[in-house]
């Protein structure tokens, strides 16, 4: 079997994903908006996908790393406003958003003034219409503003902020079993946050339902949210409980609320990787957790045999239960952190008021006589009863652990810091794009304010259905025909541009394969075709022989409708013999 490294279809994938690259590059060194506009032209041939798009879904992570991409991804953040405003004005307007078309500056201030006074000069007087453009131009902005991803984040970071203060106060000072106005608020308030999920899934562009689920949950930030909800839900049905019917469930209630907070609050990481500093930090984050995950597996080996070899030696016939398995791995696991608990392993902390047999004469003991002598109070009165072998063993084992075992941990972090330090730049770059696409479909509102986005949202959805029920059997009328003819002509315009944009990127393809180095080919030409046709022979034969099973199908249906034909056929004639002579069958 090839492998994926020296695979003819992998090396000429790469190929072409450099390739693509390179053109990218040549189009921006040649004009940058024309590239951008390149990058967000819809592709009908392809399902009106855009080459950013392509570029996502074949995770060419280089191309979306690219500065074309990047100023893309950076105007679509700020939306309309401009990239000259300071963070100061930012931060005024966000704490009061009433003035931030004086205070921000727009990218479309000339156009809005141009819209304004052509709307008001064909509809007013000149004195209405000086008295009204002002304040369209305002609202305009206004609405601008809270439409921009970056203003949408903000405020969604600041209402997750509130929501985490308004839970930490009523698990701190107001959980009982009666429930109060704050914790209905809170419920009211995560119910926002549900829909908002459901909102999220419906929205993903496919036509399948299991599709949209699987790409919804091959975020790692969506499942954080589906498993963070489903705990909030099971402590609030525990909570509900009861205390007459189940007197736990309201202290398990607390504790799976408590741990649910954590889980919220580590959304806020998410936050993060927006930020140019901290984004690839949480990529290198990432990649050393997959290293602390194998490093655990080869530490729980060593946890587990120190631990059960000194209870063993220390603590002999100690009962079954939950509390023998907590005692034989916290011991150990916490002498790897410098709890070495020399006193108890040597002796010195047992009462010296209790006189217990030697652990040669418990060893030789049954059940019965092991308990009636007090062998099994060795653990209740921290009296082991060896008092040499086990701190040997205890200090081969911080030995491996403390020296050997987390100076290889280090090595890895090492390692892999080297190896993705020039990588995680383009690796934020692409956890970007999906930030902003994300912040480009929210509503407006944050949470809880959301559900009037979402009210509004329906209510919409539901008119255009009605209108389109309503509309889909009536023919086309004189006014149709002049809407589609002005459609024409935006759609004819439309297509020059896109000629305009091919050809333009046509020459910019040559220019740049004229440049390449003549011996920069695509490699393993000779080996990828062999490949490829050997799987398209592969899928001849599986063709062949479905093509004779359905050859098979269809003499059977042929038969069959034959012999329903003819049984038919017998019947009528029976029926009509049966009408005009009936004494034919007397």
């Amino acid at each position: 079997m090839t492998s994926g490294r020296f695979n003819p279809v992998v090396l000429s994938f790469s190929f072409y994903k450099e390739l693509a690259v390179g053109l990218l590059n040549e189009c921006h060194s040649s004009d940058r908006r024309k590239s951008i506009q390149l990058l967000v032209r819809e592709i009908r041939t392809l399902g009106k996908t855009t080459a950013l798009k392509m570029a996502v879904l074949a995770d060419n992570k280089n191309f979306v790393a690219h500065p074309a991409c990047q100023n893309l991804l950076t105007e679509s953040w700020t939306g309309k406003l401009s990239d000259d405003n300071q963070y100061f004005k930012l931060v005024i307007a966000i704490s009061c958003p009433f003035v931030a078309p004086s205070l921000l500056k727009f990218r479309d201030d000339s156009t809005l003034r141009s819209v304004s006074t052509t709307s008001d000069s064909s509809q007013r007087t000149e004195d209405s219409s000086q008295l009204c453009k002002p304040c369209a131009t305002y609202f305009r902005k206004l609405c601008h503003f809270f439409q921009a991803p970056e203003i949408k984040f903000s405020y969604n970071f600041l209402s997750h902020l509130a929501f985490l203060l308004l839970y930490g106060i009523i698990l701190l000072t107001d959980f009982y079993p009666t429930i109060g106005i704050k914790e209905m608020i809170l419920i009211a308030w995560v119910a926002t946050l549900i829909i908002e999920e459901i909102r999220q899934i419906i929205i993903i562009d496919e036509y399948c339902i299991r599709q949209k689920l699987y790409n919804y949950i091959t975020d790692i930030w969506n499942i954080m949210d589906v498993i963070t909800i489903v705990t909030f839900l099971s402590g609030m049905i525990l909570r509900f409980i009861p205390v007459s019917i189940c007197g736990q469930c309201f202290y398990a209630a607390r504790i799976i609320l408590a741990l649910n907070f954590m889980m919220f609050s580590f959304r806020i990481i998410h936050v993060f990787s927006i930020h140019r500093e901290l984004g690839p930090k949480l990529v290198m984050i990432g990649k050393m957790v997959i290293d602390l995950f194998y490093f655990m597996i080869i530490l729980l080996v060593f946890i587990t045999a120190y631990g059960i070899t000194s209870h063993v030696i220390l603590y002999p016939n100690q009962p079954l239960n939950i509390a023998l398995a907590r005692d034989v791995l916290s011991r150990s696991w916490w002498n790897i952190f410098g709890e070495l608990g020399i006193d108890e392993v040597s002796g010195e902390a047992c009462d010296n008021r209790t006189v217990l047999p030697y652990a040669e004469q418990c060893a030789s003991m049954d059940a019965n006589e092991f308990s009636s002598n007090g062998c099994g109070d060795y653990k209740a009165d921290k009296c082991p009863a060896i008092d040499w072998l086990v701190p040997i063993i205890l200090a081969i084992y911080v030995l491996i652990t403390n020296v050997l075992m987390f100076n290889l941990l280090i090595a890895m972090f090492s390692k892999t810091l080297s190896d993705i330090q020039g990588q995680t730049n383009v690796v934020w770059k692409m956890q970007r794009y999906h930030l902003v696409r994300e912040y480009e479909s929210r509503p407006t509102l944050p949470p809880p304010l959301i559900i009037l986005a979402h009210g509004y949202c329906l209510i919409r959805y539901s008119i255009r259905l009605a209108r389109r029920i309503c509309c889909q059997n009536n023919s086309v009328s004189s006014n149709d025909a002049v809407t589609s003819s002005g459609s024409s002509v935006k759609s004819s315009s439309s297509k020059n541009m896109d000629e305009e944009l091919l050809n333009w990127e046509t020459r910019n393809a040559e220019e740049y394969l004229r440049k390449r180095k003549p011996d920069d080919q695509e490699p393993d030409s000779k080996d990828t075709s062999d490949l490829i046709l050997g799987k398209l022979e592969e899928m001849s034969i599986i063709l062949s022989h479905q093509g004779r099973k359905v050859k098979t199908l269809k003499e059977e249906i042929t038969r069959a409708m034959k012999e329903e034909i003819a049984r038919a056929l017998k019947e009528e004639i029976r029926r009509y013999q049966y009408v005009t002579d009936p004494g034919v069958f007397v």
